[in-house]
């Protein structure tokens, strides 16, 4: 009767074990330590999983999805925040995940070439209380069949989104949306082909307002005939952990893909203001590990002559 014991609670062990979405002897962070502890967890684990691939299949804003599912687990794993219901969040995401994909899946995937101009093309994740409007519109550069339409998202006269689309065309002259992007306070500009050193890319260059002038830009990866998004933001998060303690980057970076490069000036943790940077510039030589951007080099040099060195220039485009 013990040994029966033991043996169904070593299966349940096991159970839990291989049952989450991650492999549990890599399991470092408290979520990831509770659900490989917790079947019950753990299948929720597995169910936000299958909730996340199955909004991913038919949501165009591939993009925004990803990100907000890496700030939800982030969250979720902050070792400052050690209160969380993981239960609760992982029943909260999966119902959030749903709504999301059933909203997707009736939605119409073409849209008439002649309103491109001035009439939107708008998602189902769309707020309703919100009016769009075309800000521009025309051929994507670098492409002789994309087209692209920018849109700015208003609640009476202010501004609250920014939108970006790029069409295929499609059967019949309608076009086909191939990429959809939206961002809180963003200004998209045209998009255009990069051709870099580890692919092509489909760029919406565009930056959100605010002192900081950071990137609101977003990237996508041609894989075959598809685009897929590109995780821009992991390596910021790596070069800050990488970074001399007293310097940080405070701005927006803006990295040259056909180069593969990213330049930031530096701030002094202990002197600097957020105007002015004099702790140095950070020069980062990126690569492409799948479809996230990753940091191959990564070089300091300190002083506010290179933090000068390292301000932005007017992009010439």
């Amino acid at each position: 009767m013990k040994f029966m014991t033991v043996l169904a609670f070593l299966v349940l062990l096991v159970s839990a074990a291989n049952a989450a979405s991650f492999d549990c002897a890599k399991a470092a962070a408290p979520r990831e330590k509770a659900v490989c502890a917790d079947p019950a967890l753990s299948k929720a684990d597995e169910d936000v999983a299958a909730a996340y691939q199955a909004a991913l299949a038919v949501d165009q804003d591939t993009f925004s999805l990803r990100r907000d599912q890496r700030e939800w687990l982030g969250r979720l794993d902050n070792p400052n925040d050690t209160s969380h219901d993981y239960a609760a969040a992982y029943t909260h995401r999966i119902d959030e995940l749903n709504k999301i994909a059933a909203a997707w899946k009736g939605f119409p995937r073409t849209f008439a070439a002649d309103k491109l101009a001035k009439t939107c093309f708008v998602t189902p994740e769309a707020d309703d209380d919100q009016t769009c409007a075309v800000e521009e519109s025309g051929k994507v550069a670098g492409d002789d069949k994309l087209v692209y339409q920018l849109q700015g998202f208003f609640q009476d006269k202010l501004r609250l989104f920014g939108g970006a689309v790029v069409f295929a065309p499609g059967a019949g002259g309608a076009l086909t949306p191939v990429v959809t992007g939206y961002s809180d306070t963003t200004h998209f500009s045209r998009p255009r082909i990069v051709v870099s050193p580890v692919g092509t890319f489909l760029w919406l260059p565009g930056y959100m307002e605010g002192t900081g002038n950071f990137n609101g830009e977003q990237l996508y990866l041609r894989v075959g005939d598809a685009w897929r998004d590109v995780d821009r933001d992991s390596w910021q998060n790596t070069m800050g952990r990488r970074l001399p303690k007293d310097l940080y980057a405070a701005k927006g970076i803006y990295p040259d893909y056909k180069k593969m490069i990213a330049i930031t000036p530096l701030w002094d943790r202990n002197k600097d203001g957020n105007c002015c940077a004099t702790g140095g510039r950070a020069d980062v030589k990126l690569g492409l590990k799948g479809t996230t951007l990753v940091i191959e080099d990564l070089r300091v040099t300190r002083g506010e002559k290179a933090a000068d060195s390292a301000q932005p220039k007017p992009s010439k485009e």
